[in-house]
């Protein structure tokens, strides 16, 4: 008499055991109910969504502040909110190098603007396997870009793109102060007070030159709060160029 409920083992070969299917049944629920979370989330009082791909974060009006895209050349874009609308920060990841077989491997943060056709149009970091920049590099209508470029090429070299200032003082706890001026004649000593007393000593790195002659002189004294030089003729006006660092 046969057993409805009996199993002939050459019937069961090729299948799944009960265990497997149990277990591929459970990730498939996990799986559905992780996209259907994902894809309708509200966070606080705004949303986050999957669109074609790309990740969206939007406040309650649906206005974009996050947007992370994929593709071969993985990107996230901020839109802060405020009253400029016309430019965005961008993270991307790419590789710069032309050739397959030789990675460089880079990361760049960027200020762009927010119209078609996006260009950089502010500051810039780019970090690569071979070199680093820090740069700002305005839209072509805004001016020169200016960089300060580390392992330019060859190792351990660094170009700096840009001019320095012409007595030009920040703050106390500035690094450097540079800059030239005309001492007039009439003087043997001339001296050059800082708008404000540096926090420590600058030592200036001075030149005098004088049109039509040669002329002696000398670094007379200096300090945090000025620099005095001495001249060996007091006729003529001296032309004189500094370069002072803090220390």
């Amino acid at each position: 008499m046969g057993n409805r409920y009996l199993v002939l083992p050459e019937n069961l070969e090729g299948k799944a055991d009960i265990v497997s299917y149990v277990a591929d049944l459970y990730k498939r629920a996990g799986d559905s109910d992780s996209a259907l979370r994902i894809g309708h989330t509200a966070i606080e009082d705004g949303n986050l969504t999957v669109r074609n791909g790309d990740i969206i974060v939007s406040e309650s009006d649906d206005t974009v502040v996050l947007r992370i895209l994929h593709g071969d050349i993985p990107e996230i874009r901020f839109f802060p909110l405020g009253s400029v609308t016309t430019h965005r920060a961008s993270l991307f990841a790419v590789d710069f190098a032309p050739d397959p077989e030789d990675t460089d491997q880079s990361v760049v943060l960027t200020i762009e603007t927010d119209v078609f056709p996006t260009v950089q149009d502010g500051g810039k970091l780019l970090l690569s396997e071979t070199s680093a920049i820090l740069s700002h590099q305005p839209d072509a209508s805004g001016g020169e870009e200016s960089y300060l470029w580390l392992n330019y090429g060859f190792n351990e070299i660094a170009n700096y793109r840009g001019r320095w200032s012409d007595q030009l003082q920040a703050d106390a706890h500035q690094g450097l102060y540079m800059g030239a001026f005309n001492a007039t004649a009439g003087f043997s000593t001339w001296t050059h007070t800082y708008f404000t007393p540096f926090s420590t000593t600058m030592v200036p790195l001075a030149n005098v030159g004088v049109s039509g002659g040669t002329l002696t002189w000398g670094l007379d004294s200096y300090s945090a709060s000025q620099f005095t030089l001495r001249f060996g003729v007091s006729g003529g006006t001296k032309m004189v160029t500094f370069w002072n660092f803090r220390i």
